[in-house]
């Protein structure tokens, strides 16, 4: 076999190896200095402090202290793990914009913001409405984020990342702006494992069911059961 050879095998193995790789690629650097499937051992070497939360809406989740990248008026981090131990979603969020019950500080901060994701990701998909009523008024913005009536949230799409940047409201003077990070791949595979963990839940409990269903037959009809062992016929 001649050299010719071995580099075209060679190039062949480097192709399918390409064609193979995980579908969030090559790059997996997430936002904040994180690493998009790193497990929560390997966060917590970067001497990032976990505090783990009790909802599994997103399956293991933690509370994210000492992270590498924050911005500056940033207050608190979200990370989720999904069931499989990989890092695919991240939320900052930021300080409380209090006593502004009209919003034009958390606005301003949200148009940055969104200025920036658009020269990552791309133009946004923007749900700007208001409510009705006192809600369409400038004076009631944040209240009419607070009662559900008002939204103000923009969506990014990038090639291997989902992005939502958005105003929610903690009183009806005060609010923080979020941003969801979520990895494309690692959101399907998340999906896909808590679909399965559900079914296992369901067919666990129709399992139990049907054995407390049979054990109420027996007792509703004694002379069904088997005879217990050592007692005569």
């Amino acid at each position: 076999m001649n050299k010719a050879y071995f580099r075209e095998l060679f190039a062949t193995i480097v192709l399918v190896i390409a064609v193979w790789s995980p579908a969030y690629g090559a790059d997996n650097a997430a936002p904040l200095g994180l690493v998009w499937g790193s497990s929560v051992d390997e966060v917590r070497a970067l001497g990032i402090d976990l505090i783990a939360v009790p909802a599994k809406d997103f399956g293991d989740s933690y509370v994210a202290q000492k992270l590498p990248k924050a911005l500056s008026d940033q207050d608190n981090t979200a990370l989720s793990f999904g069931f499989d131990n990989k890092l695919w979603r991240v939320v900052a969020i930021s300080r409380l914009f209090e006593n502004d019950p009209q919003g034009a500080s958390v606005k301003a901060r949200y148009q940055e913001l969104l200025a920036s994701l658009t020269e990552k990701y791309g133009k946004p998909r923007s749900v700007h409405s208001l409510g009705d009523s006192i809600f369409a008024q400038p004076a009631y913005f944040i209240a009419g984020l607070r009662s559900g009536k008002s939204f103000w949230y923009s969506e990014l799409i990038g090639a291997d990342v989902k992005v939502q940047v958005a105003i929610r409201a903690e009183s009806n003077d005060g609010a923080r702006w979020f941003i969801y990070y979520e990895n494309k791949a690692l959101s399907l595979s998340f999906q896909e494992s808590k679909r399965l963990k559900e079914k296992g839940a369901l067919y666990c409990a129709q399992t139990a069911l049907h054995g407390q269903v049979r054990a109420i037959e027996q007792n509703a009809h004694p002379s069904k059961q088997a005879p217990q062992s050592g007692t005569r016929a």
